[in-house]
């Protein structure tokens, strides 16, 4: 009987350790398979394939378009997935229009106080991206693309909806 209770103690003590380190694994910012938060006025400038959480200031002139990810302060591996794979269809399909600074890339926590605006501003009821048509300091016009939770699980499909979204938007469809 010995042996058997040495073997259910091990086991549980290794099941224990292993939720122990999962649930710190998700929280340490910059763990691997994790996208570190980005400044909510924040333009990326980086070559295709870096970190969404790399950004420089915004450029001094107003985008055309911003692309935002709005997320919350708790976050789950699809929430992440959201992020990563909409920063990957754009850093791949419009690296010179972030460049040049006709296309901005902002994620922001709505759970920040400063940033709670969106919620009322995009009826926002989950975790979304928006498309945002600006011309000099102000908003013309707005797109959310819903399809993004259904999609989320083909990468490929994914990145495909995000810039074709964009490029429909740019031609002003």
């Amino acid at each position: 009987m010995k042996p058997r209770r040495i073997v259910t103690a091990v086991l549980l003590a290794f099941v224990a350790t292993s939720v122990v380190f999962l649930l710190v694994k998700e929280r340490r910012p910059g763990a691997p398979g994790t996208v570190a938060p980005t400044e909510s006025t924040s333009a990326v400038s980086q070559a295709p394939g870096g970190n969404a959480g790399e950004t420089s200031p915004a450029p001094t002139a107003s985008p055309s378009i911003v692309v935002y990810y709005f997320h919350g302060t708790r976050r789950c591996a699809t929430c992440r997935k959201l992020e990563e794979y909409t920063h990957e269809a754009i850093m791949t399909a419009f690296f010179e229009d972030i460049k040049a600074g006709t296309i901005a890339w902002r994620a922001i926590d709505t759970d920040e106080p400063d940033n709670e605006h969106y919620v009322k501003d995009y009826v926002l009821s989950t975790k979304s991206v928006i498309l945002s048509a600006v011309t000099g300091d102000t908003e013309t016009h707005w797109k959310n693309l819903p399809r993004i939770w259904d999609l989320v699980g083909d990468k490929a499909v994914f990145i495909a909806y995000i810039q074709d979204e964009i490029k429909m938007f740019q031609e002003g469809r």
